[in-house]
């Protein structure tokens, strides 16, 4: 379960506050998101579409990033923008892809990566307050390459970019809700998500990982099929999300060497969700020698 978070306020946070809340929808990728009225209406997703505020908000006001990885960090594989919550570790990297990554220990986290339309695993140990060295490899077998960055931001990133398509900026909002933690199950099988500040990150049947985040009007971000042929493993997708109802409504997918459809989903089978596909097992014991 996530943690209780003790944010210092801010700017940022206090324009947030001042915002409409309205009906979500998702975008992520499939594999081929008496109780009290104002409790309601503050679980609701932000329209990051009609924040006009927000766009003279000193993003340097962010709060501090929780965890040992969350922050931005220089790495030898470009910049990372990494929000650690909810035992995950998410976020992308220059301008290449997006990672997922559980915690196995609390130095170190293991999981997926991708690099266009290419997907990896890697694994990250804390050396140091603010170093990190790591391993990384594409596909799932073979020797690990260094991965290894140092940390140039506490703040929590103020966007990340590689979560649609046209990598436009998504700003952070920070968003406890967890409305759609859970098990669903859908026509690619079970989907195991959790929601928190604005991304919807989990796996799915025993095929890959989905990681999106919220656009304003959507939840949108990649999925992996690691059932398909190399270099048409990773894709695109979208979902729509009624929160007031809890209910996560049919999707969409698509790849880029051309395919798509519908990714029709039914009801929640379970509040919780163990993941299967992202942690790459044996990778925090070490697997791969630091």
């Amino acid at each position: 379960m996530k943690q209780t978070e003790n944010r210092p306020s801010s700017l940022w946070s206090r324009a947030v506050k001042s915002l409409l809340f309205g009906t979500c929808a998702i975008a992520v990728w499939p594999g081929v998101t008496a109780g009290q009225t104002p409790q309601l209406i503050v679980s609701q997703l932000p329209d990051l579409s009609a924040i006009t505020a927000a766009q003279s908000v000193d993003l340097s006001q962010l709060p501090i990033a929780e965890g040992a990885f969350g922050g931005t960090w220089d790495s030898n594989f470009g910049q990372l923008r990494l929000i650690q919550t909810d035992g995950v570790v998410i976020g992308d990297y220059a301008d290449k892809g997006i990672l997922i990554g559980e915690m196995m220990t609390q130095d170190c986290i293991a999981g997926v990566f991708t690099n266009g339309s290419q997907l990896g695993e890697f694994s990250f140990r804390i050396a140091e307050p603010g170093r990190f060295v790591g391993v990384y490899r594409f596909g799932s077998s073979g020797a690990g390459q260094a991965w290894n960055g140092n940390q140039t931001s506490l703040m929590v990133p103020a966007n990340f970019s590689n979560f649609n398509t046209n990598k436009n900026p998504m700003p952070h909002i920070a968003n406890d809700n967890a409305i759609l933690n859970g098990a669903w199950q859908s026509g690619f099988g079970e989907l195991r998500l959790r929601h928190s500040d604005l991304f919807l990150f989990g796996d799915y049947a025993d095929r890959g990982i989905i990681a999106a985040r919220w656009d304003g009007q959507q939840f949108q971000g990649v999925f992996t099929n690691t059932t398909l042929a190399a270099g048409n493993q990773v894709g695109w997708a979208t979902f729509g999300a009624d929160i007031l109802a809890g209910q996560i409504t049919d999707g969409s997918w698509s790849l880029p060497g051309g395919g798509g459809g519908t990714w029709p989903v039914a009801d929640k089978t379970d509040a919780s969700a163990n993941f299967r596909n992202i942690a790459v097992e044996g990778a925090c014991q070490p697997m791969w020698p630091f």
